[in-house]
């Protein structure tokens, strides 16, 4: 199985233990031969040995005093970078989120309908006909904000030692993807949750969320609508990793086989 990933640097956070990133040289221990990417299956995190057919496991290469469980890969659509002091997460929203189908065709619907209704009230000057449509004007207007939004917009998950920061841009609505900010020396444990999106012909749909429990009790989500549950788990990863918090069981997390 190969698997590819962009290299970076290797922060070197005062409170981050080491941990190998993909990118690790990974040898043979019995002959030391280099180990190329087809003959390593990193589910199963076993190798193969092209010059002297060892088969061997390198589970304990990518795992972390700080997780009790292995590594969590870099997901598709998801991008990181990295520093000393300060680590950005990003992802945008039309490849990591999931998107509305039903709500877009609503949505283009609803102003197909109403842009001419508007257009010939403007240029009849019928101020009557303006007034009239004008609750239907602000739910179109929002319709297309949101279709916008999904299509357009990233999402900034900014870490240093004091603040994590989940900036929407460059489309922010208030009271539904508004910027956040908070003090990381509240943050007790993090953890990634399945919950229901909505429904579909009476079928649920599920997404995954990051969520972090404050050392005063409260749950705060971080992330939602999430497509995999690997794009969560990497997220908690490596935010507990920056900020040096010790991966525990939370009643109620996903787990990468769960």
């Amino acid at each position: 199985m190969e698997y590819k990933e962009p290299e970076y640097d290797q922060p070197q956070h005062k409170n981050r233990p080491l941990f190998p990133k993909v990118g690790f040289q990974l040898n043979c221990p019995k002959c030391d031969h280099h180990i190329v990417a087809e003959h390593i299956n990193i589910d199963k995190t076993l190798a193969k040995c092209s010059s002297c057919n060892n088969v061997f496991t390198f589970e304990e290469n990518i795992k972390s005093p700080m997780r009790r469980r292995s590594e969590v890969f870099l997901p598709e659509n998801i991008e990181i970078e990295e520093y000393a002091d300060e680590m950005t997460i990003f992802y945008h929203w039309r490849k990591a989120k999931k998107i509305s189908s039903f709500l877009v065709f609503f949505g283009l619907l609803w102003n197909g309908i109403l842009i001419p209704l508007a257009a010939s009230a403007i240029a009849t000057g019928s101020v009557e006909m303006l007034i009239g449509i004008s609750f239907h004007l602000l739910v179109g207007v929002g319709f297309l904000i949101y279709i916008l939004s999904r299509f357009l917009n990233t999402t900034y998950i900014t870490v240093d030692d004091y603040e994590l920061a989940i900036e929407h841009r460059p489309i922010t609505i208030p009271f539904l993807n508004k910027n956040q900010y908070y003090d990381v020396r509240d943050f007790e444990q993090l953890y990634s949750k399945k919950y229901i999106s909505h429904q579909v012909n009476g079928q649920n749909i599920y997404a995954y969320a990051v969520q972090a429990i404050l050392k005063d009790g409260n749950d705060i989500r971080i992330i939602d609508g999430l497509k995999s549950k690997n794009k969560a788990l990497f997220i908690e990863q490596e935010i507990e990793l920056f900020l040096g918090i010790k991966d525990e069981n939370v009643s109620g997390e996903i787990s990468v086989n769960g």
